[in-house]
């Protein structure tokens, strides 16, 4: 497989890069400088290398890892701790270090004095492995997650770095917010960085008898250490099972990025929900890292159109490190992005209230592997609007810029057809553009894909009644679509010929996307249900394999093609069909980093 390290971590990747660099840089990051030569090159790398698994006491001139230097000055730094958040060496440190030996630009520099850990969160506290369900925890009578050791956190502001450690977790009383102080312009300005430490237990909750909203919110210029690990994942959810949806207000992260709303002049808008400013047109703007990471429970519905998501991105910049994250069960949408320019991988949205993947206001980042599925069970039925993919440029303007166009490749978008509130897999709308490619859509209650209004078709189509050739535009390509709708119609039914702008537009765009870009409908190659996935993507009846089976009269397409930073793969869909199975999930699921249960 060509391009496979572009979707690598970035310590995996950074890794390889070392092994073939020529020439040390003149760089001096002293917390890099694991042999204390006075510059950062391949020699560290190779010292930090070895200090991941194992204790290196002898590192940074023999004063040992983690050590506080040059001590007693208030600018001291840990050794080997290149990321900056108190940790000892990890492959986040290794990662940043080893892009300063090779001269490429340091994305999670922060250089500043590190807080101390979470007060009550030090010691030798006894673990709390494993969740409280139906009383139960790991074979062992529990009461529910408070008799853990936690620690309350209340509403406020954070303003130094800090660590939550694996030994207890953190119980957010009320709406925290990580805030860096100062300009957050100046270089010198020292960003706070919140680091929560991967375990195979809870990391955060939040009180369901709070009396204000607990939510956990990234400020602009802040950054979130949220490096878990497919044994080791982060878990956020609510403190007292049975859980559910609308419990807490789950992960907001707001960065520094571009957004159309502008409001202030400043490519700045307002976060839904809890009114706090993000944007700032900073396309490489850095807000941390987010890595196996499953926040379950969360959402909070306070009005129409005023809500907080499961997880919420505002302005992420392509800085920022984003994969192999789950929203689970959550009120309203799984990932929602508001601008920005991240780019992301392996992304779970599972059997949240309202839409999957939902973006507006010029987001213009990347996924590559993501998969979604609708649960009955949880569902906004009243709606009747509940969608894989719901895309805006923006409902202020839209043909405002930036214009959403962000690129993806292999989604799995699982409908929950006959369910009140299950409507359409990929519904396109108010301006905005992007491409889409080997994806499999499949059991949506309305159809498959749909363009939303004249301006998006316009998007879609050119004035030549064909695809639009031009940048920006819309498409969807290589991918199947199977058992949308009644009888299998796909898309909105149109009496013009040729893909027209205008009332029900969206058939005509949708043959020519068959015609010309490889689009099926999934006559023969239908999905098939799968005795591994339907013992755990509940209801059973609802699950067609979220891997699509190869056949021979369909062929994937280069999903470098769609964006060169993507791998290519041979397959359509979220998971590779070739991949083994455990006694539930397959491929990249096939860890304990993610949960499917609905309580």
């Amino acid at each position: 497989m060509k391009n496979k390290t572009k979707c690598m971590g970035i310590a995996t990747a950074l890794a390889l890069l070392v092994g073939v660099a020529t020439a040390a840089s003149a760089q001096t990051r002293k917390a890099c400088d694991a042999n204390n030569n006075g510059t950062v090159d391949n020699a560290d790398i190779g010292l930090l290398n070895g200090c991941v698994s194992a204790a290196c006491p002898t590192l940074c001139g023999g004063i040992g890892e983690g050590t506080l230097f040059p001590a007693p000055n208030p600018n001291a730094v840990r050794c080997g701790d290149g990321f900056g958040d108190g940790t000892a060496v990890n492959t986040a440190d290794v990662g940043l270090c080893a892009r300063l030996a090779i001269g490429l630009p340091n994305l999670h520099d922060q250089g500043c004095p590190v807080g101390a850990d979470a007060a009550g969160c030090v010691g030798a506290l006894p673990t709390c492995s494993g969740t409280c369900t139906g009383g139960v925890r790991n074979g062992l009578a529990c009461v529910d997650e408070s008799d853990c050791p936690t620690i309350n956190v209340g509403s406020g502001d954070i303003t130094a770095s800090v660590r939550w450690p694996a030994n207890c977790r953190v119980n957010l009383t009320g709406t925290v917010r990580i805030k860096t102080n100062g300009n957050l312009d100046n270089a010198d300005t020292c960003k706070t960085v919140l680091t929560i430490d991967g375990r195979p237990s809870v990391a955060v909750t939040g009180d369901t008898t709070a009396a204000a909203v607990p939510a956990l919110f990234i400020l602009p210029g802040a950054r979130i250490g949220a490096n878990g690990a497919p044994t080791d994942p982060i878990i956020m959810t609510s403190n007292n099972p049975p859980h559910s949806p609308n419990d807490w207000g789950g992960l907001n992260i707001l960065g520094r990025s571009t957004v159309n709303t502008n409001t202030t002049g400043t490519c700045t808008g307002f976060a839904e929900g809890v009114p706090e400013a993000f944007g700032g047109c900073i396309e490489d703007d850095n807000s941390g890292i987010v890595t196996y990471t499953s926040v379950r429970f969360a959402g909070r519905l306070f009005t129409p159109d005023n809500e907080l998501n499961s997880i919420t991105m505002n302005a992420v910049g392509s800085g920022t490190e984003y994969h192999h994250v789950q929203a689970h069960f959550g009120a309203d949408d799984c990932h929602e992005w508001f601008g920005g320019t991240v780019n992301t991988h392996h992304l779970v949205a599972s059997g949240c209230g309202d839409d999957g993947f939902d973006w507006q206001l010029g987001f213009t980042g990347s996924l590559q592997y993501g998969l979604m599925f609708q649960n009955s069970g949880n569902l906004s039925a009243g709606s009747g609007q509940s969608r894989g993919i719901e895309a805006d440029n923006s409902e202020f303007g839209f043909e405002d810029l930036p214009r959403s166009n962000p690129s993806m490749c292999n989604l799995t978008l699982i409908g929950a057809q006959g369910a009140a509130g299950s409507d359409t897999g990929i519904f396109l709308r108010r301006g905005t553009a992007g491409t889409i490619g080997n994806s499999v859509i499949v059991n949506w209650q309305d159809v498959g894909t749909e363009l939303g209004d004249t301006s998006t078709c316009n998007i879609a189509c050119s004035a030549a009644n064909t695809l639009n050739p031009n940048q920006p535009n819309l498409r969807v390509k290589n991918s199947i679509f199977f058992d949308n709708g009644a009888g299998n119609a796909h898309t909105k039914s149109s009496a013009p010929a040729g893909c027209v702008c205008g009332a029900e537009l969206s058939k005509d765009w949708y043959d020519e996307l068959v015609a010309n870009e490889g689009v099926r409908n999934a006559s023969g190659v239908a999905p098939t249900v799968d005795p591994q996935l339907s013992q755990t993507y509940p209801p059973a009846n609802q699950v067609p394999d979220a891997r699509s089976n190869p056949n021979p009269v369909f062929t994937a397409g280069d999903c470098t093609a769609v964006n060169e930073n993507f791998e290519d793969t041979a397959y359509v869909g979220a998971l590779d069909p070739m991949a083994s199975c455990n006694t539930s999930v397959c491929d990249w699921l096939d860890t304990s980093w993610v949960s499917f249960n609905t309580n």
